[in-house]
């Protein structure tokens, strides 16, 4: 654990006037339950999705080179201090394996793929990765790790080692900094874990056979919508009004 991440621990300790590992235990005690009941999600832009399709897997960063719409730094920077963290966190070497590395996406209870309770100007954090939701298959839990927030957030300085992610079903304290949003406070979701971001994934290797269903939460082509027909691929239509476009910003 980091200085960062045990000076945060024993602060939050301190406030509370309890010992860290009794914070611990109650941190966990509170996240287990709301994982256990959520769903494994990805996100990605329109124009994205029939790359996926053709593939007939989801790619890694690494593999694409591509900076995602939700990241406001140039791939240079970026993916050497990803790939340094996923060697960190997962043992994958830098600049080796690429098809080895994970799939971000994120946690969620709500039967539409939100990310987060909390919205600013009609827009969730997870909607800058993209519009279109797709809920993974449960058999996908056995190879996802998750971690409350993001597992990199090299915008705000504080690279690695922060959170340390566990699987989904082995939930441990530390996959998030003991900050959650209210400790006292009854949570009936895991929407409501983080103030405005979101409970990251980790799928390590995902294909379209791990697609249970496409939550497209804007408008969507009629071909695609007749080509996931075809796949017998589950999908359907929401219809969100003043959605931020972040397919206009760049693919993930």
């Amino acid at each position: 654990m980091s200085l960062e991440a045990s000076w945060r621990w024993e602060s939050r300790a301190k406030g509370y006037g309890i010992s860290v590992e009794e914070l611990k235990e109650r941190t966990l005690a509170k996240i287990a339950p709301l994982v256990k009941k959520a769903d494994i999600w990805i996100r990605v832009p329109p124009q994205k999705l029939n790359s996926i399709l053709a593939a007939g897997r989801f790619v890694s960063l690494s593999e694409s080179k591509k900076m995602g719409p939700g990241k406001t730094i140039g791939i240079a920077k970026y993916l050497p201090a990803r790939e340094e963290e996923e060697e960190r966190l997962f043992g994958i070497p830098v600049g080796k394996m690429p098809e080895k590395r994970p799939i971000y996406g994120y946690l969620s209870d709500d039967l539409n793929g939100n990310g987060s309770a909390f919205e600013e100007n009609g827009e969730q954090q997870v909607d800058t990765y993209g519009t279109v939701a797709i809920k993974l298959k449960p058999s996908a839990r056995k190879k996802t790790t998750f971690t409350v927030g993001d597992s990199l957030d090299i915008n705000l300085g504080t690279i690695g080692n922060r959170t340390v992610p566990a699987f989904v079903d082995e939930p441990k304290a530390e996959v998030e900094l003991g900050d959650i949003t209210d400790l006292e406070k009854p949570m009936k979701s895991i929407l409501e874990l983080t103030r405005s971001g979101y409970t990251e994934a980790q799928i390590h290797g995902v294909d379209i056979s791990d697609i249970d269903e496409i939550v497209f939460h804007e408008d969507v082509a009629d071909s695609i919508l007749k080509r996931l027909e075809r796949m017998q691929i589950p999908c359907r239509k929401i219809q969100r009004k003043n959605i931020g476009r972040p397919e206009k910003r760049g693919e993930r």
